[in-house]
């Protein structure tokens, strides 16, 4: 498989979204844990480039603080 040619747009994106690999690794969650917080509509939103699904950072870190809030609240 050729790897990707990096291009000043797509290092841009990149930079700025995660695939959902990266965000799981980011958040140490499983990839099990990520589609299952996406079937209960509590994902970070995520965006479509291509065949790629992305989620950008400023989303990763909406739903980080959305996370810690819930925790807080709830007590755990």
């Amino acid at each position: 498989m050729n790897k990707p040619v990096a291009t000043p747009n797509n290092l841009l994106v990149e930079k700025r979204a995660l695939s959902i690999t990266q965000f799981c690794s980011a958040y140490g969650i499983s990839r099990a844990s990520y589609y299952n917080l996406q079937k209960s509509g509590n994902a970070p939103a995520t965006l479509n480039v291509g065949r790629r699904r992305l989620i950008t950072t400023d989303a990763a870190e909406a739903w980080a603080n959305k996370m810690t809030i819930a925790v807080v609240k709830h007590g755990g």
